[in-house]
């Protein structure tokens, strides 16, 4: 696999938007003449899901709102009498953003923090074909215009700048294996979201715990792909053996089946002592989605060193997140919740720090500058700040 995307890669580099459109024929056996695809005026969905899409949109800005408002305090901090200091929220100015087709709910997750963090330019990239669903969100969005590219070919035409697609500062989205490898290869020339690998759910529960409500999370997640990851840790024997003796007959009613036959090998069940143990073993694993599907999770909380997104009690399902509850559910896998954090508006931005003095707080801490410059043998940085008293 990464011998192909690094083909796809030479071939785009050397080669340029005449590689992108032969690529584009060989995999999605389609020609095409441009890869800009505007977006009609009026496109007509299921009235049910148009209405839970608004609801998901709602919510989504909602959150991420907030989380923009604590990002855009810039109170100046006097750190010596006279020297302020202070930080700004800034938007990064051209963002990339991969949605595999289909998938509208990564479309809302990905544009909607873009947006509210102010990105000058957003491109969005998706295969050719794009479903309804894709063309009502981003009509949704008030987005006029995308690029009918998949792949790991869509990857680098946003990494380096090919034809129609200008180059971009940093590219988010999930994708299959080649589009995550893809990703990887560029990381050190642009930035990326976060590490990708396959998605995953721990579930800890207790004696409380409904043996379907567990089946029915831990399947949710591995019906995402044959490589999904799913943890049941519980301080219950008995919801143990009753999820393994019945989560096969469960498989069989539904049409991912294929699927579910190669990741339930993927499914670990484990039993502990207690709630503290069971979680002290998921901190080592850092899920990408935590449920806390027992008594009283609340008093757990402070407990929780490492995980992507945490579900909190029994009614807090982990689909509630992938849709609809207003939290971004691009998150780390992978064990990179022990240092990633979740997509959030600060992903689509940085902060610019700033600092301003008078002669007389420079005089203040004039010695001391130089005195510390002098010890590491820079002398000039001592003079800077002498020339000027």
């Amino acid at each position: 696999m990464k011998n192909i995307v690094l083909k796809i890669r030479e071939d785009v580099l050397s080669q340029g938007e005449a590689a992108l459109f032969a690529i584009t024929k060989e995999v999605d056996k389609i020609a095409l003449e441009s890869f800009i695809y505007k977006v009609p005026q009026n496109i007509k969905i299921d009235k049910n899901l148009a209405a839970a899409i608004k609801i998901a949109k709602k919510n989504i800005e909602k959150f991420h709102k907030a989380e923009y408002k604590k990002l855009y305090k810039n109170n100046k901090i006097e750190t010596s009498p006279e020297i302020f200091c202070w930080k700004k929220f800034t938007p990064i100015q051209n963002v990339g953003l991969y949605v595999p087709n289909g998938l509208f709910s990564s479309l809302l997750m990905n544009v909607i923090p873009a947006q509210i963090a102010g990105c000058g330019k957003i491109i969005i990239c998706t295969p050719p074909n794009p479903s309804q669903e894709i063309l009502y969100v981003c009509r949704l969005l008030k987005i006029n215009k995308i690029y009918t590219i998949g792949g790991a070919q869509a990857i680098f035409a946003m990494a380096y700048g090919v034809g129609e697609i200008s180059k971009v500062d940093k590219i988010f989205g999930p994708g299959n294996e080649f589009v995550n490898e893809a990703k990887k290869l560029v990381s050190c020339e642009v930035a990326i979201d976060m590490p990708a690998g396959p998605s995953e759910v721990l579930i800890i529960g207790d004696e409380n715990t409904k043996t379907y409500d567990a089946i029915y999370d831990l399947l949710a997640q591995l019906e995402h792909g044959k490589e999904s990851r799913a943890w049941l840790f519980s301080s219950s024997e008995t919801l143990i053996k009753n999820v393994q003796e019945k989560i096969m007959a469960e498989i069989k009613k539904f049409p991912r089946q294929e699927i579910l036959q190669k990741s339930i090998n993927n499914l670990v069940c484990k039993k502990f002592n207690n709630i503290v143990e069971a979680l002290n073993e998921s901190n080592k694993i850092a899920p990408e989605h935590l449920i806390l599907n027992i008594k009283d999770a609340e008093n757990y909380l402070d407990l929780v060193k490492n995980a992507g997104s945490v579900f909190v009690g029994k009614y807090t399902t982990e689909s509630l997140g992938d849709y609809l509850s207003g939290t971004n559910h691009v998150l780390p896998t992978s064990g990179f919740a022990k240092s990633f954090s979740g997509l959030s508006v600060l992903s689509f931005g940085k902060f610019i720090t700033f600092q301003t003095t008078s002669k007389q707080g420079l005089e203040s801490v004039a010695a001391h500058v130089a005195t510390m410059a002098k010890a590491e043998g820079l002398n000039f940085h001592a003079e800077s700040i002498l020339s000027r008293l």
